[in-house]
């Protein structure tokens, strides 16, 4: 079914820029909706399709992707080894927006952008260049201008590079801050500081700062210190290990160190923290 549909004209069209040619709302929920891309006598243009609800399925070459909501994929028509389709295994209804566009080398930044990271890139509903795609069911007698045309086909491009982008640094980012955990976690009894898992994942010392605080929201060095406290109250509480022991093995550099850093985070000394564990009722630290 068809939600909505705009054929765009482009005024003043210029041959070095790209060229909207369609938008298109639908919903569809039958296998017959099947496009082997190998076999289309369309003039060649990009095909980009966009998950609202439901999911799509797409082939290219040997591999099979299904498109959940929220994201996106380009296509060029005719193209080789390439298919879209309504899944026949899917319970509900498919439903996208999509539009094509040729012209101005796009073709180019298809062909760069599809070899680096593939056909599927993942979108927010709520982002900027799905509502302009979207919008575009209310052009004013279908019409746009050539400068304005190009410009959402520049947008898409560029929100493509930059959502592949957010997935490469969620993805080192996250595996950079799993392996100095570990690394944090095996030297605690050591004099482990911010240089020392710099150093140890090669890396700068400013860099694994900024990874820390974007996806922990907090210092590498609180982190340590927090971490050296955890284990100090484990050991308060289940080992007959003294005060200074505990301090030593944690990795404080003096007793006055762990005093004091350990009363800054639990707002009490290690000797109470110690008397309180073995009282009932009384909740730990951690």
């Amino acid at each position: 079914m068809i939600d909505w549909h705009s054929k765009i004209d482009t005024i003043k069209a210029e041959s070095f820029l790209p060229r909207l040619l369609v938008a298109s709302g639908e919903t569809v929920d039958s296998t017959a909706y099947y496009w082997d891309n190998s076999k289309r006598s369309d003039k060649p243009h990009i095909l980009f399709k966009y998950t609202l609800a439901g999911c799509g399925m797409i082939e290219v070459g040997a591999q099979t992707y299904r498109v959940e909501a929220g994201q996106g994929f380009l296509m060029c028509i005719p193209g080789k080894n390439t298919k879209y389709y309504y899944p026949p295994d899917s319970p509900v209804p498919w439903s996208f927006v999509y539009c094509c566009f040729h012209g101005g080398r796009v073709e180019a930044l298809y062909s760069r952008i599809t070899a680096k990271y593939g056909h599927l890139f993942p979108l927010s509903r709520t982002g900027q260049i799905i509502e302009r795609i979207m919008g575009l069911r209310y052009l004013e007698n279908k019409t746009i201008n050539a400068a304005d045309g190009a410009d959402i086909v520049f947008s898409l491009f560029t929100a493509l590079q930059r959502s592949k982008n957010a997935e490469e640094l969620t993805s080192s980012g996250n595996q950079l801050i799993s392996q100095a955990k570990q690394i944090i976690v095996d030297n605690l009894d050591g004099q482990i500081n911010v240089s020392y898992v710099a150093d140890a994942l090669g890396v700068s010392r400013e860099h694994i700062s900024r990874v820390f605080q974007a996806y922990l929201g907090i210092t590498p060095h609180n982190y340590i210190e927090k971490e050296r406290i955890y284990a100090a109250c484990r050991l308060l509480r289940d080992s007959t290990l003294s005060i200074k022991q505990v301090g030593d093995r944690c990795g404080f550099g003096s007793p006055s160190q762990f005093g004091r850093v350990f009363k800054r985070l639990t707002k009490e000394t290690p000797g109470n923290y110690r008397y309180k564990t073995i009282v009932p009722g009384i909740h730990d630290f951690i």
